[in-house]
């Protein structure tokens, strides 16, 4: 089985902004091109194909690296930690976001008439989130 390879890609400024494969020069260095404005790098992981961005060229080659290592890894069973950086935070529904927000404003010991204005005006947008 071939292994699996993340791929450096770059956005241009021309129409569309298009995602293209950057070039590489014969030594194997990139090859960006003149309208390139922020970099990634393609993978497919499980299936589904991801795209990590990367605002620099020196910040998305090692995302590459890193990549490449992680796919091979994968593909030989080892299992590798994340990053301490990079852990993704579980989501949370808006109420209970808004429920936190309140339980922590009666802990700091605001007014219980402020915090029924700000429910109110709180409960309004989260109406106007809903609405289609």
């Amino acid at each position: 089985m071939a292994q699996p390879k993340a791929k450096l890609y770059q956005r241009l400024r021309t129409k569309g902004f298009p995602w293209m494969l950057v070039e590489s020069h014969k030594n194997g260095s990139p090859k960006p091109h003149a309208h390139a404005f922020q970099f990634g790098v393609r993978y497919s992981l499980n299936g589904k194909r991801r795209l990590d961005p990367a605002a620099t060229l020196d910040e998305a080659l090692s995302i590459l690296k890193d990549r490449n290592v992680r796919l091979y890894a994968h593909q030989n069973g080892v299992e590798m930690l994340t990053a301490a950086g990079k852990t993704s935070t579980p989501r949370i529904t808006m109420a209970k976001a808004v429920e936190q927000y309140f339980t922590d404003k009666l802990a700091e010991g605001k007014d219980h008439k402020t915090i029924a204005a700000c429910r109110h005006s709180i409960d309004q947008f989260v109406e106007s989130c809903s609405k289609k």
